[in-house]
């Protein structure tokens, strides 16, 4: 099967497009709520434009490089700060994630034997990424996670076009596009450092290919452009090592008293989520749902076997097939090595977080599969009868089948889920939009009686606040709020509270506690409880 030139750019156009409004329709209201995780990569980014210090690695909440929350702030600079400021980040990286693919599956099937057909499996591909829920949802959150894909696909599309490049200027100039992709991506998510070990095949195959020659200058220039771009970060590790490990540490299958056995739970869950049960998260999922699209499952089962059945035929190694080689190999060990972060952990299995980036390799595997089942179908009809349009047509329909079927799945059917809303913490985006609605005469406190990791560490307050302080922040002057630990209730203001003195005091415990509540009585006599739906309030002074 073979397509043209202008039908290709017509139908990468509509793709691309596709994953535009896939990854912008709604972005502001879904999915709902703002995540505390979310909302503390806006603070720092606000804090960031007000110093002047774009951190390469901001320590709290468990530690977090750096680039995301310095793009958020660029983004507010362009746009003002909003919650809608921080998904866009997030969400342009999805975009280009997808074209991303679209290139290195074609580069890949330049030399499978689909031959010709590389444009149409990459324009699968990408499609099928495209609508993927497992992307689509990440690339809406603001998470920085969803910057881990992106990179992967570009840093191995530049080596493999560097790969077989004709001239040596071309050579080099792609691996040193390779190399600044692979050391910014360091910069992304930890799950990232697990890169490298997706280059070793096509090292290895590249040394037998030129084992004559020796021509290591690309990869030492690949080595030397990755360093420079990951140097910041290597140098902030260096200075401050505690934070190189961080979260990984404590989810690790080595912190459990039994880690063979975790070891093997962990893989079987972690293969599970592809065509079984997948991470029963809400934040992450549609809850329980395989990651890959239930129609797609059998298309990336058959990819996935074709890479396999590549790499064991002999034929490929007899003829010295290296760039056929080359692609099974990487494209392999991009799914497995990417997996190892879910793997080797123990909690929240499976995790399609920590497994974020074999999501490219995964869609290549279904582009591939689909292609390859059709195009047996297709050439067993033709003995029949001739029927290309139709065919074509027939798969038309499927694909629009199927982007109404994912569009169901993510913006009617998981959007409009209660879980949805309680994943995404909507109380405490209710809490804060009560906050801003007050007037600014009005003295505004907040209780943090929710448990998290102290911001600043070790005596700050939990994260939980991170979503109101964000959105009553970003209301400045209007909203100024006062926020407290539980313990901290002494220090609520002592004024006399009559309705002549105008001390009027709002006060929100962000959990409703009837033992918090009589404290603060105690001190206010004259208060009074409302009742806001989700959440209540101590008024006093009205």
């Amino acid at each position: 099967m073979t397509i043209s030139r202008r039908a290709k750019i017509i139908l990468l156009v509509l793709i691309l497009a596709t994953a535009v409004f896939f990854r912008f329709y709604k972005l502001a209201e879904i999915p709902p709520g703002l995540y505390p995780d979310v909302a503390i990569n806006g603070n720092d980014a606000l804090d960031a434009i007000k110093t002047g210090d774009y951190k390469v690695f901001y320590p709290e909440n468990n530690g977090r490089e750096g680039l995301f929350m310095n793009l958020i702030a660029l983004s507010f600079l362009v746009f003002g700060a909003s919650v809608w400021a921080i998904k866009i980040v997030a969400a342009l990286f999805g975009i280009f994630t997808v074209y991303g693919t679209y290139l290195l599956a074609r580069q890949l099937f330049k030399y499978l034997s689909a031959g010709p057909a590389a444009d149409v499996i990459a324009l699968l591909s990408a499609f099928f990424l495209a609508i993927s829920f497992w992307h689509v949802n990440f690339s809406r959150i603001g998470f920085r996670a969803i910057m881990v894909p992106f990179f992967l696909v570009w840093g191995l599309y530049f080596v493999f076009k560097g790969f077989v490049a004709e001239n040596r200027k071309i050579e080099i100039i792609n691996f040193a596009a390779a190399g600044i992709a692979f050391g910014l991506g360091f910069h992304t998510y930890i799950a990232f450092r697990i890169a490298p070990l997706i280059l070793v095949p096509v090292f290895i195959i590249w040394l037998i290919k030129n084992w004559v020659r020796s021509k290591l200058l690309p990869w030492i220039i690949l080595v030397v452009f990755a360093l420079l771009a990951a140097s910041p970060l290597l140098y902030y590790y260096a200075k401050n090592p505690p934070d190189f490990m961080g979260r990984a540490g404590q989810v690790s299958i080595f912190a459990v008293a039994n880690p063979a056995k975790t070891l093997l739970l962990s893989t079987i869950k972690t293969l599970g989520q592809f065509v079984a049960a997948g991470d029963y998260n809400w934040r992450h999922n549609f809850s329980g749902s395989p990651e890959i699209s239930w129609p797609l499952i059998p298309f990336f089962v058959v990819g996935f076997l074709y890479f396999i059945i590549q790499i064991f035929k002999k034929r490929n190694y007899i003829d010295k097939n290296y760039s056929l080689l080359a692609s099974c190999y990487t494209l392999l060990f991009a799914w497995g090595a990417m997996l190892l972060p879910s793997v080797t952990s123990y909690e929240g299995l499976p995790h399609a977080l920590r497994s974020i980036g074999s999501i490219p390799p995964s869609y290549i595997f279904t582009g591939l599969g689909f292609f390859w089942i059709l195009s047996k179908i297709k050439n067993q009809i033709s003995k029949i009868f001739n029927f290309e349009f139709l065919f074509c047509v027939l798969i038309f329909a499927f694909c629009i089948g199927l982007t109404i079927f994912s569009y169901k799945m993510y913006f009617i059917d998981w959007a409009s889920n209660s879980h949805v809303k309680g994943a995404f913490e909507q109380r405490f985006v209710d809490e804060a939009d009560y906050l801003n609605s007050l007037p600014a005469n009005i003295q505004k406190y907040v209780i943090v009686n929710e448990n998290g990791v102290a911001v600043p560490y070790p005596d700050g307050i939990p994260m939980p606040a991170q979503t109101i302080i964000f959105l009553t922040r970003i209301n400045e002057p209007e909203t100024v709020v006062t926020f407290l630990k539980h313990e901290d209730l002494t220090k609520l203001p002592d004024c006399p509270i009559d309705q002549s003195n105008n001390c009027s005091i709002v006060i929100l415990p962000m959990k409703y506690d009837d033992n918090l509540f009589h404290q603060i009585i105690q001190k206010y006599p004259g208060g009074k409880i409302e009742n806001l739906g989700e959440f209540s309030v101590l008024k006093t002074g009205f």
